[in-house]
């Protein structure tokens, strides 16, 4: 059995039971690293249908992984249904390449986790790079949506970042509201 068919066999496999044997997983992993771009797209979409454990072990990963395959695996861990990968998604934003960036700031706006508690800590950063994309996401996410959130505080953090990116009058309405 090729690659490919071997690849497309697991689909079935963890498609049917849900899970896989960790050399099936391994070899997964393997694949995706290789040089065959559908074997390894397709690996990818496999892993990131598996276990917290198995998405988590794809960030560990994604550094070493050539762009065409993290262009997968962003949109993967955009789709958790736990915060471990958003984490890592926006702690990417402070050293990661812009194209890199962009794509994240992309996703991480169309993701329905709730992710505002995280962009709001690491607002506070410092590392110039970081700050200006994690204040760019704020702007992109927009004052409206963030809004919910932001109102319940009595005492809003970070308040001198947020009246840059949302402006004073938008920020004084949360106390009004």
């Amino acid at each position: 059995m090729d690659v490919r068919e071997r690849v497309v066999f697991l689909d079935a496999q963890a498609s049917y039971d849900g899970e896989l044997l960790e050399d099936e997983i391994q070899f997964l992993f393997e694949t995706l690293k290789g040089s065959d771009e559908i074997a390894a797209v397709n690996s990818a979409f496999i892993l990131g249908r598996l276990s917290k454990d198995t998405i988590l072990g794809l960030t560990q990963v994604f550094s070493d992984l050539p762009w065409s395959r993290q262009q997968i695996l962003v949109p993967i861990f955009a789709g958790a249904e736990f915060y471990e990968p958003y984490d890592f998604l926006l702690l990417q934003l402070k050293s990661c390449h812009d194209a890199l960036a962009d794509l994240i700031i992309r996703v991480l706006l169309l993701t329905e986790y709730f992710i505002a508690p995280l962009m709001l800590l690491y607002l506070s950063d410092s590392t110039y790079i970081f700050h200006r994309r994690m204040k760019d996401l704020f702007f992109r996410m927009g004052f409206n949506r963030l809004k919910p959130f932001l109102s319940a505080f009595p005492e809003l953090p970070q308040e001198t970042e947020l009246r840059e990116i949302f402006g004073d009058e938008k920020i004084d309405s949360l106390r009004e509201s």
